[in-house]
């Protein structure tokens, strides 16, 4: 074996110059000794444990001042240009002796000196080499290997400016240490055999300058941790079973992984102020935590990249930055390339403050996914503050959707940072769990925020707005779980465009125990097709001695053929609800559940839609405020006060109220107040007493109780129609009773139960003209059963009353003005 011009004929090693093929051992002052198949080099028969081959100007070898103990060194002359060692036998300089490379170590410039070692002679299930490899030396110089057997049962080291080419030719050769390069500027290869089984046993740590750095060639394992200092480096991973036993740990230089799958045990540590960047082009799985722990400069911006671009990436660890300086910003910016589509993130996702001196200096984690197909992340996503002040942020942006899928014991969570999700593309995407807005009592306190946005919404000339992208997007609780959307002292913004959005689950916004930190949910649904939220609607307010803090929700319909918000709206406290429904023309909008003010004011605004509709609305001490500008108002039970108010104002279309209107309360100065434009209101009738203990509302379309409480209806269009399926009842000292205003020109008072309405308590009615039907087109009668009924004229010049008025008990009052 050997090269074409040095080759072994008799055994043992060899040493050749020049491209020479004579053995110049002896010339070199030594001999081999052969022990057990494998051969040690000796000096006046003592075995050498580190041997030194170089090169120096003068080729006088009697100079050893870079060896000690038993070490010994080979300089050839300057003249010669290569130095060759070639052995088809074990080569054994003990396993904690050397074997050194230095080409053009000596010499003041690059002369394109050549050091080979050539051990690929060596078979079977020996080691090329006993002992450790050491190889540097000049810029311009090479040192080369090549190893047969099962390789090196030692570490390399690689050091100055030479470049290494290292060759292992069997399946199993390997290196049974670490790999090191403390600082080499030029280019140094490790070959490997394509799906073998070599194994690196130990560390490697690249420290390469520049542009330089290190290439592995198919590397089956290596057993150790990764440590990337610097330098430009290349793995190549083939075979079966791939994997890196320990951690990376990633300081600056450009590192690539190419190959078989790879499963990386430990994690990837990036310190504080670190720049490098990592690209897998293999499917890779990280079992450990991606990270960069507290303590480094304190450097602004300081970006470590990490690219997966292989098909397949599971990332079972944690990703996380933690508070690392108190002046100083770090990002992970992470990228699943377009060609990566089965990507799955099963640890949590975690950001920990920033610098406190500049708040858009935040420590960021920067998540993209590219592709289409399965994109993934099953861990909570939390942005923190730390104590100096600093705020985190994850930025994750699934560019052809994704889905984030949480247990109940894990949340999206803005304590005190930021989060901003974005799903973009045409794909299904969706959050299933907690979205918690919360604040951080840290350093001052700060409140957290969460912007999440599914898809785009696009503007058109007309003004009306269509969603730009399509998909099914959704939130929704996790299984066990209550909540979809929380703000406690921090704010959700959430935008959901695409064909289809929803969400389920409660959407909360609670005062929080911080002073000044209130809560804030902002909601808006714009997908073409319908957007359903299916989960109460509540909020509150915390009370402290002498301070307060509110919750608020603000929900937007911008777009939708269906709009639907299937169960309760609860405003309570000293905050707001608001709902709007802004969707164009020719959409259905509906809560389908009771939108009830217990405190404080809620207010639903249906601005366009061909039919709208809520099942209840209630006061229960708070204000409810309903406006409509188009098609009317559909109530598909009642209208009540128990405690507060109700103000219902409809510009355009009908209203009509399956059951009926009432006030019940022990107070005083409630009311229900009805205002139609343009438009008829139909009123339904209880079928049972809803207001026990404050009169009898069986059989009531209008019933109100107690000094100054009030229901007040008025009807505007010329010719309007109020229809009634019951009573109009009122008592318990109401003082103000049922007032029913007629404001145009005429109206009609219609019953749709029987030929009569009766009337008792206090109710007035105003009209210039009135007319009173019974169910069908005929004559109608209203009738005074108790207390007193005022009928006004508002003009007595131009007024009539088309039908009959009748008292069976109580006073029938007839003004004309």
């Amino acid at each position: 074996m050997g090269s074409a011009t040095c080759a072994v004929t008799n055994g043992s090693p060899v040493i050749c110059t020049n491209g020479g093929s004579s053995d110049t051992s002896s010339t070199f002052g030594i001999t081999w000794n052969s022990s057990n198949g494998a051969y040690t080099p000796q000096q006046n028969s003592t075995n050498i444990t580190q041997l030194f081959l170089s090169f120096n100007s003068s080729g006088n070898n009697t100079d050893q001042g870079e060896v000690s103990g038993n070490g010994y060194a080979i300089k050839v002359s300057s003249a010669s240009t290569s130095l060759t060692l070639v052995s088809n036998s074990t080569i054994n300089m003990t396993e904690s002796g050397s074997l050194e490379m230095r080409s053009g170590k000596f010499l003041s410039s690059a002369n394109n000196k050549t050091i080979t070692v050539d051990l690929s002679g060596v078979t079977s299930e020996n080691y090329s080499l006993i002992g450790n490899l050491l190889a540097g030396g000049a810029r311009g110089n090479t040192n080369a290997g090549t190893f047969g057997g099962l390789g090196i049962n030692g570490s390399v080291t690689v050091d100055g400016d030479a470049g290494i080419n290292l060759a292992f030719t069997q399946a199993n050769g390997g290196i049974t240490g670490n790999v090191t390069n403390t600082g080499s500027n030029a280019t140094n290869i490790f070959t490997f055999q394509e799906n073998g089984t070599s194994t690196i046993g130990g560390n490697v740590t690249l420290n390469g300058g520049g542009s330089s750095g290190s290439t592995f060639a198919n590397i089956n394992k290596i057993t150790g941790n990764v440590n990337l200092y610097n330098g430009t480096n290349a793995f190549t991973f083939s075979g079966n079973d791939t994997k890196i036993g320990g951690s990376i740990t990633l300081l600056y230089g450009t590192t690539v992984f190419s190959g078989s799958d790879l499963t990386i045990n430990g994690g990837i540590t990036s310190g504080s102020g670190a720049s490098g960047t990592l690209t897998f082009n293999n499917n890779v799985t990280i079992s450990g935590a991606i990270s960069k722990p507290n303590g480094g400069p304190n450097t602004s911006g300081a970006t470590t990249t990490i690219n997966f671009n292989g098909a397949t990436n599971r990332l079972n660890g944690n990703i996380n930055i933690a508070e690392t300086t108190q002046n100083g910003q770090n990002i992970f910016a992470i990228t699943f390339g377009s060609n990566a589509t089965d990507n799955i993130i099963s640890g949590n996702i975690s950001s920990t403050g920033g610098n406190y001196g500049n708040g858009s200096q935040q420590h960021t984690n920067k998540i993209i996914f590219q592709g289409s197909g399965t994109n993934t992340i099953t861990g909570s996503i939390t942005a923190g503050r730390d104590s100096w002040g600093g705020n985190g942020k994850n930025d994750i942006t699934f560019q052809q959707g994704g889905r984030i899928e949480l247990t109940s014991a894990k949340q999206i969570e803005a304590a005190g940072g930021n989060n901003v999700i974005t799903f973009q593309g045409n794909n299904d995407s969706s959050i299933v769990g907690k979205i918690l807005g919360g604040m951080s009592g840290a350093s001052g306190g700060r409140a957290g925020t969460n912007t999440i946005t599914f898809g785009n919404l696009a503007s058109t000339n007309s003004g009306a707005t269509t969603p730009a992208s399509t998909g099914n997007n959704s939130i929704s609780k996790s299984e066990g779980g209550t909540d979809a959307i929380n703000a406690t002292g921090g704010s959700n913004t959430i935008k959901m465009y695409g064909s289809n959005a929803s969400i389920t689950g409660k959407i909360v916004a609670d005062g929080s125990s911080f002073q000044n930190y209130h809560s804030t949910n902002t909601i808006t649904l714009g997908a073409s097709n319908s957007n359903t939220i299916t989960g109460n609607i509540s909020n509150s307010t915390f009370y402290s001695s002498g301070w307060s803090t509110n919750g608020t929700n603000s929900i937007t319909f911008v777009a939708g053929a269906t709009n639907t918000i299937a169960e309760n709206i609860t405003q309570s406290g000293n905050g707001t609800t608001t709902i709007n429904f802004n969707s164009a023309s020719g959409t259905t909008n509906a809560i389908n559940g009771t939108l009830e003010a217990s405190s404080g004011t809620a207010t639903v605004n249906f601005q366009q839609g061909s039919g709208n509709a809520i099942t209840n609305i209630l006061s229960s001490g708070g204000t409810n405020q309903v406006n409509v500008t188009s098609s009317g108002l559909s109530i598909g039970g009642y209208i009540g006060s128990t405690g507060g108010s109700n103000t219902i104002s409809i510009t355009s279309g009908d209203m009509n109220i399956t059951q009926g209107i009432y006030i019940r309360t022990a107070g005083s100065d409630r009311s229900n107040t009805i205002t139609l434009t343009d438009g008829n209101l139909s009123i339904g009738a209880f079928s049972s007493n809803v207001t026990s203990g404050y009169g009898d509302s069986n059989g009531s379309s209008i019933h109100a109780w107690n000094g100054g409480n009030s229901n007040t209806i008025t009807l505007s269009k010329d010719g309007a129609i109020l229809t009634l399926g019951g009573a109009i009842t009122s008592g318990g000292g109401s003082q103000n009773g049922n007032t029913i205003n007629f404001n145009g020109t005429s109206g009609i008072l219609k019953s749709s139960s029987g030929d009569s309405i009766s009337a008792s308590g206090i109710t007035n009615i105003n009209a210039t003209s009135l007319t009173i039907q019974d169910n069908g087109l005929g004559t109608g009668t209203l009738t005074t059963t108790g207390g007193t009924t005022n009928l006004t004229f508002k003009d007595s010049t131009d007024g009539s009353l088309n039908g009959n008025i009748t008292t069976t008990g109580g006073t029938t009052n007839l003004v004309l003005k």
